[in-house]
């Protein structure tokens, strides 16, 4: 995990791809018991640096929401991947990349 390079602020495309990646791991975890450190606060602190800064601060606040609402207990990572196909699902919905002029790749307004 340590190896995914940074999300910028503006990049959708690799937000997706980010996404992609964490529901994927997330799909293993019920399979491949030695996943599970990602449940672990640190490690989810360190794949939260991953994330554009905008991102981040969101999550925190979610993050902090959820430990008080659920006894000081920190979100695993199936609602952390959860928020993060959330918002990459919302930037890359092709009306608000159409507002922002910036259309896929092969795609053509109507």
């Amino acid at each position: 995990m340590s190896a995914w390079p940074k999300v910028p602020n503006n990049d959708v495309v690799g937000l997706q791809r980010f996404a992609d990646f964490l529901n994927t791991l997330c799909s293993a975890m019920l399979t491949v018991l030695n996943l599970s450190y990602s449940n672990h606060s640190n490690e989810n602190t360190t794949i939260k640096q991953i994330l554009p800064m905008w991102l981040k601060r969101k999550w925190n606040a979610k993050a902090i929401e959820f430990r008080d609402d659920h006894d000081g207990r920190f979100p695993l990572c199936s609602l952390f991947v959860d928020f993060v196909v959330s918002h990459s699902d919302k930037v890359n919905y092709p009306i608000a990349l159409e507002r922002e002029g910036r259309l896929p790749e092969g795609s053509q307004k109507s």
